[in-house]
């Protein structure tokens, strides 16, 4: 598990550019991360790296709330 938890739910935008997930922190929280990158070399610069954007919720459906409202229920569950 990583600094930002496990990922639970995986989302796509739209377009498929952008990337969030709801993840398990490992105190049974769970927080909505918009999900890094990697360049095609395989390395990960700091401005691509997991970024935790809110959180903490007490449960995966309440933080699939939040996210589908901040994005106007755009986003397409992908997991």
């Amino acid at each position: 598990m990583n600094h930002a938890g496990e990922p639970v739910r995986q989302f796509v935008s739209p377009d498929g550019v952008m990337r969030y997930s709801i993840r398990e922190r490992r105190d049974g929280l769970f927080q909505i991360v918009h999900d890094g990158a990697t360049l095609p070399d395989g390395s990960q610069p700091y401005y691509l790296v997991d970024r935790i954007v809110s959180g903490m919720f007490a449960t995966a459906d309440l933080a699939e709330e939040e996210m589908q409202r901040q994005a106007s229920g755009a986003w397409v569950r992908d997991r």
